[in-house]
């Protein structure tokens, strides 16, 4: 069953994110749509992790617990009036991916980040870009994003500082989710305070979808073989 579910895990992944994709084009009356298909994002990788970590009770179970504030924000996104709640959120789950990738390495001074320091300076440098766009339509969510800012940035360095400490494949993956995070919170930050483009909906689940299933499948190749 195990093996069933791994082999195919991934197109189940992707009927879903498929989906969830098509039905973001749809006309507003088939909004309705999106409350099963976006849930069904991260708890359908919730489950999978769940079903095939390995007995590392304490960083399996963070991971876990990030998720479960991925999925959350998730549906509070969906929500009117619920942005800010959201946002916390997802500063919940940063926060937890960048302690769990932290951990990950056995020697994190001698991470790939710390030994190669111009990729925490470029993905800082992203980051403040970004911020500096949005600035001026901000207002009273300053604070709250800036704060936000800072943790995805740290998960992304963290992310980045698995090399070396990890198998290569596992690290790949994780770095290559942790920049497409990074990618789709930037595009909905220009599509929510000043700079919205086509289909902006369909380019921020694109990269979340594929984004949340690298890191995921990252952290499970960490322990084969």
């Amino acid at each position: 069953m195990k093996r069933i579910l791994t082999e195919n895990f991934k197109w189940i992944y992707g009927i879903i994110a498929i989906a969830e994709l098509v039905f973001g084009l749809l006309p507003p009356q088939y909004g309705y749509l999106r409350y099963f298909t976006k849930p069904a994002l991260v708890l359908s990788l919730m489950l999978y992790f769940w079903q095939f970590r390995k007995n590392t009770p304490r960083s399996s179970n963070i991971f876990l617990i990030a998720l479960f504030f991925a999925w959350l924000g998730d549906i509070l996104l969906m929500l009117p009036d619920a942005f800010e709640l959201g946002l916390a959120s997802f500063l919940v789950m940063q926060v937890l991916y960048a302690w769990v990738f932290w951990h990950d390495c056995p020697l994190p001074f001698q991470g790939f980040a710390f030994r190669q320091a111009w990729i925490i300076v470029v993905v800082v440098l992203c980051q403040c870009l970004v911020l500096y766009l949005i600035i001026p339509q901000l207002n009273q969510l300053f604070l709250p994003v800036l704060i936000y800012s800072i943790a995805i940035t740290t998960m992304v360095s963290t992310a980045c500082n698995r090399g070396g400490q990890v198998l290569p494949k596992s690290f790949v993956w994780v770095a290559l989710g942790a920049g497409l995070f990074m990618l789709s919170d930037g595009l909905i930050a220009f599509d929510k305070f000043g700079y919205p483009f086509p289909y902006n909906g369909f380019w921020v689940m694109l990269t979340y979808c594929v984004a949340q299933y690298l890191i995921v499948e990252g952290r499970l190749l960490q322990h084969k073989k």
